[in-house]
């Protein structure tokens, strides 16, 4: 995946079309949801976290009953790692 640099802020090039909003919602509010949300599986749609979970596979599970798929991201918010 190539990415650009927009803002300051280095983002993939070709997002899946739908889904563009809420990649750049998550990359660019990335700090203020690890502060919230730290190592939490956290579910967005639009500009909108709509759950947080303890697992990828509870986020899943309870928001495929309420949204359909291909509608939302889900983001695992946690520290990178830093190289070097």
């Amino acid at each position: 995946m190539s990415l650009k640099k927009e803002k300051g802020v280095e983002t993939p090039r070709n997002y899946p079309g739908m889904l563009k909003i809420e990649t750049k919602y998550y990359i660019y509010n990335r700090k203020q949801l690890l502060k919230k949300y730290s190592n939490k599986f956290i579910v967005i749609k639009g500009k909108k976290v709509i759950g947080s979970y303890d697992s990828h596979k509870e986020a899943v599970s309870n928001t495929i009953n309420i949204e359909e798929l291909g509608t939302f991201i889900i983001e695992h918010c946690e520290e990178l790692n830093k190289i070097g």
